[in-house]
């Protein structure tokens, strides 16, 4: 999360580059009219829900014991798998999926900077919010476990930043798998 002046700098820093460029980062929405900005075309995508919960689980876990660095994990359940948590905490098994353990909601990724976008506690603010973002500033929001239609929407819609997009990556994952075929001791 940024906070105002944060979030200031990075729109100016981004309202620097040509104005066809595509900007990949995880980031809370920011409202750049907020910031006396024209909106850039905001696209995202989503991860099935459960599989995105427990590779972040897992990822926050990685980046906090082998690169240091924490973001918002309670340290003491760095050791902890996510059974354990779930076996651990029974009855409210939910809180394993939350930012003290390492867990964000999607919902915060649309619903933007303030502070009950990431708060558990507030998420029909949050949910709110989020939908009106979507509604508002996003021209596509698409799913990674169908990649390659999320791609075509992308074509379809934006054709002068995307054109061939699916193309090159479906080329581009056909050698990626024949790469794993010939070296299947890689693959683990």
């Amino acid at each position: 999360m940024l906070n105002k002046s944060l979030q200031q700098q990075f729109v100016e820093k981004l309202m620097k580059y040509p104005a066809k460029t595509v900007f990949e980062r995880h980031i809370y929405f920011i409202n750049f009219n907020d910031y006396n900005h024209s909106q850039p075309i905001y696209i995202n995508l989503l991860r099935q829900p459960v599989s995105r919960a427990i590779s972040d689980y897992y990822y926050t876990r990685y980046m906090c014991t082998i690169k240091r660095i924490c973001f918002r994990l309670n340290r003491a359940y760095t050791n902890e798998t996510l059974n354990d948590c779930v076996k651990y905490n029974e009855n409210r098994a939910h809180v394993c999926v939350s930012l003290a353990h390492g867990v964000h909601s999607a919902i915060a990724f649309f619903c933007g900077q303030n502070a009950y976008c990431e708060d558990y506690n507030t998420s029909t603010q949050a949910l709110t919010t989020a939908i009106s973002n979507i509604e508002k500033y996003y021209i596509i929001v698409g799913i990674t476990e169908d990649f390659p239609r999320t791609l075509f929407v992308m074509e379809q819609l934006i054709p002068d930043m995307f054109k061939n997009i699916r193309q090159l990556y479906l080329n581009q994952n056909i050698k990626r798998i024949l790469n794993y075929t010939e070296r299947p001791s890689t693959i683990k």
